[in-house]
């Protein structure tokens, strides 16, 4: 299987679990580095290799050097795979654009996902769908404890695990979640919510993360500092503000339901309509209907979707993907034009699934 292959199929950890239809998705990554090797901003090609070629043996001996794991090296990488990939967040866009020597190992599952030599030497990311941060962490530690058996990291007894960016020496921990707000924006009380969450210790990121904007009422919240915290506790902090957040969000749900019922349902069916019988989508539109659609089947207003159609189109209505088998250059407009088209199949097919039943 190529690496191409092996990348644009669309699946997914964008998800709820049964008990969350606010968390769409987990991610806890720990951030390690190799003692005695300089963090990769300041490293040599010489000595990025030296890296690639410790973590490589180090896999061997391990289960990630078997059969359910892909390993692919920087330069074996087109621009396109790592914009799908980062599409699929799955990398970050830091790596996404490094240009010197990196690697990659993503599970077939993709749940779990390790990038070398990008802001650190090693990056252990564990996905899940809805909120399963101690599940995700037990995830990451089990690899970083395969890994320890064969690397040297850099530790302090004092402080913890030496980090490239100071914000994540201690644990090196960073465990995200990705939230649907779509109710709280419309009453406006995100940046309000959003502005006490500093002062908790925490962070809100857009879609791709750090330096990227919010689409469709998402968000990541994540853990800012981990120096002087238990990753227990950085854990439970992260949780307790997650539920709170969603009993928020839920309050906002019901008002809109019960106060402003002409108004959302108008909202919810004008964006069915356009994502089955639009000509031309931009992400912008496409990622706002998502998120309009995503809240309609949750309230019960809309029960001809199917919501995993729904992160069919999150995923596979994105630039890259859209384009990946088209051997033309393609303008802005014939991205959208090929967008709305991919949406209004996948809402057909699932109108018809639904009509079968």
């Amino acid at each position: 299987m190529t690496a191409e292959k092996h990348f644009t199929t669309i699946g997914t950890k964008w998800t709820e679990t049964a008990n969350h239809n606010i968390v769409l998705s987990t991610r806890v990554r720990l951030a390690r580095n190799i003692a005695g090797l300089p963090f990769p901003q300041r490293m040599t090609e010489a000595e990025r290799q030296e890296l690639l070629a410790a973590v490589g043996r180090a896999m061997q001996n391990t289960p990630l050097g078997q059969k359910g794991y892909r390993f692919f090296r920087g330069e074996e990488l087109t621009v396109a795979e790592r914009e799908l990939l980062l599409e699929k967040h799955l990398i970050s866009p830091q790596f996404a654009g490094e240009t010197g020597e990196v690697g990659i190992l993503i599970s077939d599952d993709e749940s779990l996902v390790i990038m070398i030599g990008e802001e650190d030497h090693v990056r252990i990311q564990s996905f899940l769908p809805g909120l399963q941060l101690s599940a995700a962490l037990a995830g990451s530690n089990q690899v970083d404890d395969w890994l320890e058996q064969g690397l040297d990291w850099a530790f302090d007894d004092k402080i913890g695990y030496l980090t490239a960016c100071p914000s994540n020496v201690g644990t090196g921990l960073r465990a995200s979640v990705m939230v649907h707000l779509p109710a709280l924006a419309l009453t406006g009380r995100l940046e309000q919510i959003f502005a006490a969450m500093g002062k908790l210790g925490l962070t809100v990121r857009g879609i791709y993360g750090e330096g990227s904007e919010s689409l469709g009422a998402l968000y990541q919240i994540s853990n800012q500092v981990t120096l002087g915290y238990r990753e227990e506790e950085i854990l439970a902090r992260l949780e307790t503000v997650i539920n709170q957040i969603a009993a928020e969000e839920e309050k906002a749900r019901q008002w809109l339901k019960e106060q402003q019922t002409v108004k959302l349902h108008d909202m919810i069916w004008r964006a069915y309509g356009t994502t089955s019988f639009a000509r031309t989508l931009s992400l912008g539109e496409m990622m706002d209907c998502l998120s309009q659609l995503r809240l309609g089947v949750d309230l019960g207003i809309l029960k001809e979707i199917d919501k995993e159609q729904l992160n069919k189109i999150l995923i596979g209505g994105q630039d890259h993907f859209l384009t990946k088998e088209e051997n033309r250059e393609l303008s802005a407009n014939d991205i959208n034009i090929l967008r709305a088209e991919f949406v209004r199949k996948i809402m057909q097919d699932d109108a018809t699934n639904s009509a079968t039943q």
